[in-house]
């Protein structure tokens, strides 16, 4: 052994082990595990206002799916369920998806109770799904930040594993069909500066970022996202 300037060791096969200069006991947030997954969710396939929000997921993941009903139910938030259209507008075009995918609609504010609408005894037949909930995402707002909020930085590790889990089953790339069980994260995002903030996350608590731009021809996906981040 001895010692090497770390550019000498790009040439190392199988990588090396390079201990970070300082150590950081983040105070964490005053925030639930569920909460923070729900932050990510919004984060990456979520839209909000601060009266009215939404996540947007394919049925090609289904245990993403129960994931995200299963952080509403543990969070309170009432919300509705249905099917989204058949296409997706990209401006001018239209691009037709391959999987159906399905709308969760969130209420800022307490959710009013769901009872039946219609005029008569009889219900109006309804194509969505409703789950009652006690409370909304107001709490939340000053959290939310597609940028990931300067509030955030304060997370323990433990928490930003639990939002880098959000963020991955919103905007990470899924290895199927392979005979390994991954051991890392692959995100993609077009905002430089989330990315920034993850890999300074990740740097606080010892984790490993890797970041890369993609700048070959691809085609972007129907948001238009092109950088990629692992």
């Amino acid at each position: 052994y001895r010692m090497a300037e770390a550019k000498e060791m790009l040439a190392v096969k199988g990588g090396c082990y390079v201990p970070t200069a300082v150590t950081v006991e983040q105070p964490g947030v005053p925030l639930t595990d569920a909460e923070l997954y729900f932050i990510g969710m919004m984060m990456t396939d979520g839209t909000w206002t601060p009266t009215r929000g939404a996540i947007s997921q394919s049925e090609r993941h289904p245990e993403i799916l129960m994931r995200i009903e299963t952080c509403l139910r543990d969070c309170g938030i009432g919300y509705s369920k249905s099917r989204e259209k058949v296409h997706a507008s990209v401006g001018a075009m239209a691009v037709q998806q391959r999987h159906p995918r399905w709308r969760y609609s969130l209420s800022a504010g307490k959710p009013k109770a769901h009872g039946n609408t219609g005029r008569g005894p009889v219900a109006p037949k309804r194509t969505w799904q409703e789950v009652s909930g006690k409370t909304g995402y107001r709490h939340l707002l000053p959290y939310l930040d597609k940028d990931l909020a300067p509030a955030l930085m304060a997370l323990s590790k433990s928490q930003s594993t639990v939002l880098l889990c959000g963020i991955f089953d919103g905007d990470g790339s899924k290895r199927v069909n392979v005979d390994y069980t991954p051991r890392s994260m692959e995100i993609c995002s077009a905002r430089r500066l989330v990315v920034d903030r993850l890999q300074a996350l990740a740097a606080i608590h010892g984790m490993t970022a890797n970041v890369r731009s993609d700048q070959g021809p691809s085609r972007p996906d129907h948001r238009g996202r092109r950088r990629r981040a692992a």
